[in-house]
């Protein structure tokens, strides 16, 4: 079975992640290809310590992880705000922003 994880930014720092699978090795080369099974779960972007909020300790955590250091728990999806597949200062630069303007 193979996954193909995909996270779609939204509004208020929401994405969604789909995880599609299919019973090949490969994904469906036409739409009339049956048996996908197409998983939807919320993240809340930002939120990378999975407790809930998008708040400083998030910055900290995400600022860890760059550096080498990654935090336990942390939420890879979540981390990668920009959702570009790479968790870098830009995520970190979103998640100050957010926190300051929302007062977090």
């Amino acid at each position: 079975m193979r996954r193909l994880t995909v996270t779609i930014a939204t509004t208020a720092l929401l994405c969604l992640t789909a995880v599609i699978a299919t019973a090949q090795d490969q994904l469906p080369a036409s739409p009339k290809t049956p048996a996908i099974d197409l998983d939807v779960q919320p993240v809340l972007c930002g939120d990378a310590n999975n407790d809930g909020t998008v708040s400083a300790a998030d910055i900290v955590a995400i600022s860890n992880y760059v550096i080498g250091r990654a935090p336990s728990p942390f939420n890879e999806d979540a981390a990668d705000v920009n959702t570009d597949g790479k968790i870098d200062i830009r995520d970190i630069v979103i998640v100050i922003q957010y926190v300051v303007t929302s007062g977090e």
